[in-house]
């Protein structure tokens, strides 16, 4: 089959990461990113050919489906190691503790005393102070929910 052809993006997407899966792939490592953790390494042609013929599509789009895959998971590997990943409150009163979880995947607790009426996104601006992040980095969750930035 040609690229392009045959097959949706989306149902490729799925009959990939389902290989993936079942042969225990982790696109972020070598040999298919390489040692700075950000470069495409390789893909081998067995690997390749064997993810061809079982979706019916042509190795260039199975090639481009890895990278896309690998970049999505390079992506969600730094968001993660930058503490990207929600707060949570522990405790509430008018003194707010934080857990915070650092680039390095140590926790931590921060405090942040605000009045209880200030909205979603004050508080936020808050915590993102007091732990040196950008506000926008991250999301708060209370009780399963993520906090409305206008409530």
């Amino acid at each position: 089959m040609e690229a392009g052809k045959g097959i949706d993006q989306s149902a490729l997407r799925d009959i990939v990461r389902q290989l993936l899966k079942a042969e225990s792939v982790k696109l972020w490592l070598p040999p298919y990113t390489l040692a700075d953790g950000f470069s495409a390494g390789a893909y081998s042609p067995d690997m390749v050919g064997r993810y061809a013929e079982a979706s019916g599509s042509a190795q260039e789009a199975i090639v481009a489906m890895l990278e896309s895959l690998r970049q999505h998971a390079i992506a969600k590997l730094t968001s993660r190691r930058a503490g990207l990943e929600p707060a949570r409150v522990l405790e509430v009163g008018e003194q707010l503790v934080f857990h915070v979880r650092h680039e390095s995947g140590e926790s931590s607790e921060i405090s942040v005393t605000i009045d209880l009426k200030r909205s979603g996104r004050e508080l936020g601006e808050a915590v993102a102070r007091a732990a040196s992040l950008d506000p926008r980095s991250f999301r708060m969750v209370h009780s399963g929910a993520v906090v409305d930035d206008d409530k």
